[in-house]
């Protein structure tokens, strides 16, 4: 006959309770994942197409308004109408454009890429 000591079932009990619990963890915690990811997903394609949205319009609009008041502010200074500082500032506010549009443009990407990470649909790398 053997004796088994006390605290070796009180140990067990112990060790069972708390891969109970680490289980129970887990499993709220994957739950919680299954709520969130279809919210995230959502808010993730309307960042991209509201940045997309900014994107045009500094591409599309803003740069090449900029440029034409540029090449304008740079004719008008070459027959002294403007001053130096007017015509610097009308080419630094083309290059602030171009900048803003280059750092949407990276925005969209890095939005797109989070979305293919979250969504499942990361190309595989040969």
């Amino acid at each position: 006959m053997f004796n088994i000591p006390l605290w070796h079932k009180n140990k067990q009990a112990m060790d069972t309770a708390a891969a109970r619990e680490n289980h129970n963890a887990a499993r709220h915690s994957h739950q919680d994942l299954k709520n969130r990811l279809p919210h995230r997903i959502s808010a993730l394609a309307s960042e991209i197409g509201q940045t997309l949205k900014r994107y045009r319009l500094y591409n599309d609009e803003l740069i090449a308004r900029a440029d034409q008041w540029a090449r304008s502010s740079f004719d008008a200074y070459e027959v002294g109408q403007v001053t130096f500082d007017s015509m610097i500032s009308a080419r630094i506010l083309v290059l602030k454009y171009r900048q803003e549009a280059a750092r949407l443009f990276y925005n969209i990407y890095q939005k797109k890429a989070e979305l293919a990470i979250l969504t499942g649909n990361v190309p595989a790398v040969e």
